[in-house]
């Protein structure tokens, strides 16, 4: 599962971040489940295409 908080824990994003859009840009091999504030459709599409789930919340929700 693609949560902020495992972005953050990774260092992708930063302590003050409170809102994260995944984008489309290049290809998945492998299934994820996404739980972000934002996704662009093509992102979306990608991950469903792979098995993946796409759940998203507000910022106020995924803090």
């Amino acid at each position: 599962m693609l949560f902020r908080s495992s972005l953050r824990a990774k260092g992708l994003i930063g302590k003050g971040v409170t809102n994260v859009k995944i984008l489309g840009n290049g290809d998945l091999t492998k299934k994820v489940n996404v739980d972000v504030c934002k996704i662009s459709a093509s992102a979306k599409a990608k991950v469903e295409k792979a098995g993946g789930t796409v759940k998203t919340a507000s910022a106020e929700e995924t803090k």
